[in-house]
């Protein structure tokens, strides 16, 4: 725009019409790195510079919008579910937030308890919404802990190959080949 010096009739700053996801415009300011606006937005300005011909450069000023992260915990350790609040552009890591007896959590679905992995644990992620206000949800994905069973002779002799086992499935127990002189195998 241009503006002539001491003019008081049509200095008005034009209506923003720039757009930055997940920021709110607050309006313009001669500094780049400001972070308040020194003019609203359509601002009635006066005198910005004294030099003729010369430019004078506003910036926009942006406010990253909150959000809020809601963790559901899938069947986790407790009943109620885990809000973290954040800004637009802010990384995070993605950590476990609950425990399950037996199980692991391998990572977090945006859409559900059952959904595909979107964000595994320990990742650093941003930007999941950009509405002021807005809440996204992520849903707990988890796995069962494998374990082994491994079988010792106690005094006895022979060798039996470790069994793998699933927490709350059925793991079936190997029948002894392990031999003992004057002993009997009860279990």
């Amino acid at each position: 725009q241009i503006f002539t010096y001491d003019q008081t009739t049509n200095n008005n700053l034009r209506i923003n019409n720039f757009t930055r996801t997940g920021y709110t415009f607050l309006g313009w300011s001669r500094n780049s790195s400001a972070t308040s606006a020194e003019f609203e937005n359509g601002a009635a300005v006066l005198n910005l510079t004294a030099i003729n011909n010369d430019n004078v450069t506003l910036y926009a000023v942006w406010k990253a919008n909150n959000y809020s992260i809601r963790f559901e915990s899938c069947d986790g350790s407790v009943t109620s579910n885990k809000t973290i609040a954040k800004k637009y552009d802010e990384y995070f890591d993605v950590t476990a937030v609950y425990t399950k007896k037996g199980y692991s959590i391998i990572g977090y679905s945006k859409t559900s308890c059952s959904g595909s992995k979107d964000y595994p644990i320990s990742s650093q992620i941003k930007n999941l919404a950009n509405a002021e206000g807005s809440s996204v949800t992520l849903y707990t994905l988890w796995k069962s802990n494998d374990y082994k069973i491994v079988y010792e002779p106690n005094g006895g002799t022979g060798a039996i190959d470790a069994t793998k086992c699933t927490y709350d499935s059925n793991c079936s127990v190997t029948n002894s080949k392990f031999n003992r002189e004057g002993y009997e195998f009860v279990g």
